[in-house]
């Protein structure tokens, strides 16, 4: 139920809700109660200090990681639309309106354009809770500082392995093309390599069968409710790997290059205020570098 009961609120509501199936409603009622609960007042008497007090709101959520970017741009373009009626029929409710949600159109299609990632305090917690897991760590460490897929992971053998004057580099099949690996995701691979058995791909599982996807997925989830952080997926692991790229100045060209995506895509992981975080945080002594186990 629409908690402004205003008898024209009300009405306008009504009309409005008149073609859309009750799941569509219940969503609507969810958002537009959820924006009169942060400006305290009805929806006719809302003005663009209201809107942006509620747009903050929002963002804070996102950057909280206790919201999508996604979900806050569904829920301005809802409110959006619902204001655009009234806007359109005010002369038959015989009403003044302004939609003041308009200018944040495009501010919440950025926000939603930006990749998800996991705060560097999560990616430390879920390296911490699989340090005893050398195999997994280095899983990990393929994801979030060489910004592998899983499938990309999962095909790595022991002969993908080079290593250069200027560093190793493991080929990536998928891409038919070579990636740097971090001087840091090299010291645990070299004490991984000493201990692993004889197999030709560089991890498997317990029966010596190279490891799937899958293996993946349920591997990061174990060590996800492990640490007790949010249930992170792996892409979202990866995408952090172009914030750290970025934290360190790194080109659009060469992120674009180790995540093997085009340049379209690779905007989307510009974050200017992730990347002050992750300077400051580094002072704080939370690893952006990841220790071997």
């Amino acid at each position: 139920m629409l908690q402004d009961t205003s008898p024209i609120c009300q009405q306008i509501y009504s009309d409005y809700i008149k073609t859309m199936s009750k799941k569509t409603i219940l969503t609507m009622e969810s958002v537009v109660n959820e924006f009169l609960n942060c400006i305290q007042k009805g929806f006719l008497d809302m003005n663009s200090t209201d809107v942006n007090k509620y747009y903050l709101m929002l963002r804070e959520k996102v950057q909280k990681s206790q919201q999508q970017g996604s979900t806050m741009s569904k829920k301005i373009h809802i409110l959006h639309a619902f204001a655009a009626f009234i806007l359109e029929n005010r002369e038959k409710y015989g009403i003044s309106f302004e939609n003041y949600f308009t200018p944040y159109l495009k501010l919440v299609e950025k926000v939603r354009l930006q990749a998800k990632l996991a705060p560097i305090e999560h990616i430390d917690k879920l390296f911490q809770a699989a340090k005893d897991d050398i195999q997994g760590y280095c899983i990990l460490l393929m994801a979030y500082r060489v910004g592998l897929k899983s499938s990309e992971i999962a095909e790595i053998e022991e002969e993908d392995l080079a290593v250069y004057e200027n560093g190793m580099y493991i080929y990536v099949k998928q891409r038919h093309d070579y990636c740097y690996v971090p001087e840091d995701v090299v010291t645990a691979l070299n004490k991984y390599l000493q201990q692993k058995a004889p197999n030709k791909y560089l991890f498997f599982n317990n029966r010596g069968n190279p490891i799937n996807p899958c293996y993946v997925t349920r591997m990061i989830k174990k060590y996800i409710q492990k640490s007790g952080i949010p249930n992170y997926s792996l892409m979202t692991i990866r995408n952090s790997c172009a914030f750290v790229m970025d934290a360190y100045g790194a080109s659009e060209e060469q992120k674009a290059q180790q995540l093997g995506i085009g340049m379209i895509g690779i905007r989307r992981y510009k974050n200017t205020s992730y990347r002050d975080d992750m300077k400051r945080k580094a002072n704080d002594l939370v690893r952006i570098r990841v220790d071997a186990p």
